[in-house]
């Protein structure tokens, strides 16, 4: 599981980043991995294929940076003890030591600022397809049932229109849910993690929160901070796994498929769904699409059954095809 945070310099200075990053790599161990570099469009290409949680840069390329997804960012002064930036800033002319010190005294105190743990290790594993119906959800829902006999594992749907409460018809439900957390999120980020904590669900064997209660709360927010909520829930939900159901909408989901952990796309085998598929993967390419994606057709439901609760969708033919893929999950 991911434990180490990754730091980022960029710094057109080549000689500065060269030095930082081997005194860096020389010292062990440290909670973080460090990665540098000098050419912007470089970076750009690292941050859309890897997650940046801390990117350390100089002020003056604050406007350009902008385009980078890092969770927080730092900047190296010219001047000690220089208001500019405030806290968020280090004086760049000072030892290797003091500069990996104060780096350390950040990373000690970024704690808690949207209410979850600070320390996670959570694994993404993400559900998605360009095509509908293609057991997408159900397979989702036997990854994280199956998963969460052995690991703790949370199931979110971000469907717009999703059909698990009608299949919940059985159990009484709370008022919270996604909805709740999306909108927390955006308006006061210290409440999250109490909010995560009393809207989780155990049902059926499966952790899951609520999905939308309507496609508006969704349409709401962008890719980017969707990609952001789900990044603080690796950081601090406290689960091993976090599985990810999605409906079809690809630009919403873009920025976090290339964070996963696993993806698996549910696929069919008609010509139509083929062309989709290829249209799909042409259009994102390498950019997007991370290196562990899983391709497979999902058994589907029999013609003559009847769904009316959850326990009923998850049939023996699903969970024989988790088992298969759990195995793989586990192992790596």
């Amino acid at each position: 599981m991911r434990m180490e945070k990754t730091l980022v310099l960029y710094d057109r200075n080549t000689d500065y980043t060269k030095h930082f990053t081997d005194y860096v790599r020389n010292r062990s161990p440290l909670p973080f991995t460090v990665y540098s570099f000098s050419d912007f469009d470089t970076l750009l290409t690292f941050s859309r294929k890897r997650r940046i949680d801390i990117l350390l840069s100089v002020p003056e390329e604050t406007d350009h940076l902008k385009q980078i997804p890092a969770r927080e960012f730092l900047y190296l002064t010219e001047q000690s003890g220089s208001s500019l930036h405030e806290s968020r800033s280090i004086y760049r002319y000072q030892s290797g030591e003091n500069i990996l010190r104060e780096l350390m005294q950040y990373l000690g105190s970024a704690t808690d600022k949207n209410g979850f743990s600070a320390h996670g290790s959570t694994e993404l594993i993400t559900v998605f397809s360009p095509i509908g119906q293609s057991g997408k959800t159900r397979l989702a829902l036997s990854l994280a049932r199956e998963l969460n006999k052995a690991h703790r594992t949370l199931y979110l749907s971000m469907e717009e229109n999703s059909g698990l409460p009608a299949l919940l018809n059985d159990q009484p439900l709370p008022d919270t849910g996604l909805s709740d957390l999306l909108y927390f999120y955006k308006q006061d980020k210290s409440s999250c993690g109490e909010l995560l904590k009393k809207a989780v669900l155990h049902l059926h064997k499966i952790d899951m929160l609520l999905p939308c209660r309507s496609p508006g709360d969704l349409e709401l927010f962008s890719s980017h901070d969707l990609k952001a909520l789900i990044e603080s829930l690796l950081d601090g939900s406290g689960y091993d796994y976090l599985v990810l159901d999605t409906d079809s909408i690809t630009s919403r989901f873009q920025e976090i498929l290339p964070i996963s952990k696993h993806l698996f796309l549910p696929v069919r085998t008609d010509p139509g769904s083929l062309a989709k598929l290829h249209h799909f993967e042409s259009c994102l390419g390498n950019q997007y699409l991370p290196e562990g994606i899983t391709r497979l057709v999902v058994p589907p439901v029999a013609e003559s059954a009847e769904i009316t609760s959850l326990p009923l969708l998850l049939d023996g033919s699903l969970q024989k095809l988790s088992h298969a893929l759990i195995d793989n999950i586990v192992k790596e």
